[in-house]
C-alpha cells in the first residue's frame, strides 16, 4: 500500500510537471509578425538606447512604411524608459527611423515624462 502511494505520487508529480512545462512552452511561441518585429527591434536596440540614455521595455512598432518603393523604410517605435529594476520615472518614447538599408537615420523623437502606473499599465499590456 505505502508503494503504491509513492507511485501515485510519483506519477502525480511527473503528470502536473508535464502539463505545466507544455503550457509555459506554448505561451513562449511567437507569431511570424511578432518575430519580425522582434527581429527589427533588436536591429535598432543600439540606436534606441544611443538616443534615450536609459534602459527600456514594451518596445513596440507602430508604423512602417516602404519608402518610394524601393528597400528604404520609415518606422515608428515607441517604447518605455525606466530607472534600475524597472523602477519609475517611466517616460514613454517615440522614435522615427529611416532605415536605408546601409544608414539608420533618426528623424525624430518625442518623449511623454513621468508616465502614471495606469499609464504604463495601458501601454505596455494592451
Amino acid at each position: 500500500m505505502k508503494h503504491m502511494r509513492k507511485l501515485a505520487l510519483i506519477f502525480g508529480v511527473t503528470f502536473v510537471i508535464f502539463n505545466s512545462t507544455k503550457v509555459v512552452i506554448a505561451e513562449n511561441q511567437l507569431t511570424r509578425e511578432e518575430l519580425l518585429e522582434e527581429a527589427l527591434i533588436v536591429r535598432y536596440s543600439t540606436q534606441m538606447l544611443e538616443v534615450t540614455g536609459k534602459l527600456f521595455m514594451c518596445e513596440k512598432i507602430t508604423d512602417i512604411r516602404r519608402l518610394n518603393g524601393n528597400r528604404h523604410h520609415r518606422l515608428t517605435i515607441e517604447l518605455v524608459t525606466f530607472e534600475k529594476a524597472h523602477m519609475p520615472p517611466y517616460d514613454l518614447v517615440r522614435l522615427t527611423i529611416i532605415d536605408q538599408s546601409d544608414q539608420i537615420v533618426i528623424t525624430n523623437i518625442e518623449r511623454k515624462k513621468n508616465l502614471s502606473i495606469a499609464e504604463l499599465d495601458e501601454f505596455c499590456y494592451r
